[in-house]
C-alpha cells in the first residue's frame, strides 16, 4: 500500500510539473506576407528545382530561365539565368512548367511565402 501511495504521488507531482510549464498565450494569428519572385528579363523556363509546399531558405535555387538577348552585332545570344529565392520561406504556388515562358511583370515562375 505504501508503495502504491509513492506511485500516485509521483504521478500527480509529474501532472502538476507539466501544467506549469504550460504558458497561456491566448489566442494566436499566424499571418504570412507573399513575396513574388519575378525575372529580369523574359525567357523561357528551362528548369524547376521546387515543388508546391517546399520550404526554401534566401538564396535556394527555385529553377532555370533561358534568355535570348543580342551581342553588339545584333547576333542572338543564348544565355542561363538561375532564380533563386529572395527569402525564406514555402513555395505556396504551383511552380511553373518548363517550356512555358515567362515575362518580366509576370509572377508564373512561383512564390514563395515568408513566415512570421
Amino acid at each position: 500500500m505504501l508503495a502504491a501511495a509513492v506511485v500516485v504521488f509521483i504521478r500527480l507531482t509529474s501532472i502538476r510539473q507539466t501544467n506549469a510549464s504550460l504558458v497561456d498565450l491566448g489566442t494566436v494569428t499566424l499571418t504570412a506576407q507573399p513575396i513574388p519572385v519575378e525575372t529580369p528579363q523574359p525567357g523561357q523556363i528551362t528548369e524547376v528545382a521546387v515543388k508546391a509546399e517546399q520550404a526554401v531558405t534566401a538564396g535556394t535555387k527555385l529553377g532555370i530561365i533561358e534568355v535570348t538577348t543580342t551581342d553588339s552585332d545584333g547576333k542572338p545570344v543564348l544565355r542561363k539565368i538561375t532564380l533563386v529565392a529572395p527569402r525564406a520561406g514555402i513555395v505556396v504556388d504551383r511552380p511553373a512548367t518548363m517550356g512555358s515562358t515567362c515575362s518580366r511583370d509576370s509572377r508564373s515562375s512561383s512564390s514563395t511565402t515568408r513566415r512570421s
